[in-house]
């Protein structure tokens, strides 16, 4: 998702360089307007040098669900709405692993002259081309709903036997965004106050049902786990608007789960039972996807 004038790109800019100690302690100087890491002014120089450089950690992730897919929470049917949050929060209470994010890269194309003495290479577009992602989560305790509530949501898109895209009986014309969801990835620094990275995941489409974890071996018991495979977009916090939208989820979150404020937590007798809580107040109503 790219920048498309000059104001967008100056405010790209100050977020990376608000996220970021290193670069804020880096571009500090001294009184006399000197880094005090090249003049040696400081006694305990190391700071200038070392604040902001503790790395990031891969562990460190948290997923909320944000849309539900229309055909099941829009549904008549209540216990439709039950299983598809039940099983959009499963996915993200439980899951250990997202994999399937795609390095950026710049296309280029190069045209070939009559004279192969030289080349100009042309640079065309940006390329964001993670179009997949994949969940890994524990298997179900009981039940398998997982896999089958997966394979439940592809056949409403297209009907195993005909084809037909029967929606759960929703009625609706066939759109992309009636049978998808949305969920916020959040990457956050170790003190929960700031989103190093993030993104918006969303058309989110199931494209492989794990039927493969049926499989059986008397001889080696053991807890499978899913590997839930999903067609999406993201929008990452490049963009202000989305950078803004997972820093108030982040702050929410923590108050939750981390700080025992007035608001929240065991001061106020309030606990976390649905990671959707945090997301009460609609917040992403605002994100505008096109």
């Amino acid at each position: 998702m790219g920048t498309t004038n000059a104001d967008a790109g100056r405010t790209g800019i100050r977020i990376i360089t608000d996220k970021s100690l290193y670069l804020k302690e880096f571009c500090k100087v001294s009184a006399n307007g000197r880094k005090p890491l090249v003049s040696n002014e400081q006694f305990d120089f190391s700071r200038e040098n070392l604040v902001g450089m503790t790395f990031v950690d891969t562990s460190n992730f948290f997923l909320l669900p944000v849309i539900y897919p229309e055909i099941y929470f829009n549904n008549d049917d209540k216990t439709m709405r039950q299983a598809i949050k039940g099983y959009m929060n499963y996915l993200c209470t439980t899951c250990r692993v997202v994999d399937g994010f795609q390095d950026i890269t710049l296309g280029k194309e190069t045209p070939t002259f009559k004279s192969r003495f030289f080349t100009i290479p042309h640079f065309t577009k940006l390329d964001n081309p993670t179009q997949e992602l994949t969940f890994t989560v524990p298997a179900e305790t009981s039940g398998y709903f997982m896999g089958e509530l997966t394979r439940h949501w592809m056949n409403a898109i297209s009907d195993e036997q005909s084809g037909i895209a029967h929606y759960n009986g929703y009625r609706e014309d066939y759109n992309n965004y009636s049978h998808s969801a949305a969920v916020a990835y959040i990457k956050p620094n170790k003190t929960y106050t700031r989103v190093d990275w993030g993104c918006l995941i969303f058309m989110m489409v199931p494209i492989s049902a794990p039927y493969s974890n049926y499989n059986a071996d008397a001889t080696s018991p053991r807890v499978p786990e899913l590997q839930l495979q999903f067609s999406c977009s993201i929008m990452d916090t490049r963009i202000n608007k989305v950078n803004e939208t997972l820093t108030s989820l982040l702050l929410k979150w923590a108050n939750i789960v981390v700080a025992d404020s007035g608001d929240y937590g065991e001061a106020n007798r309030t606990y976390l039972s649905l990671p959707e809580e945090v997301n009460e107040d609609l917040i992403f109503g605002n994100v505008v996807i096109g």
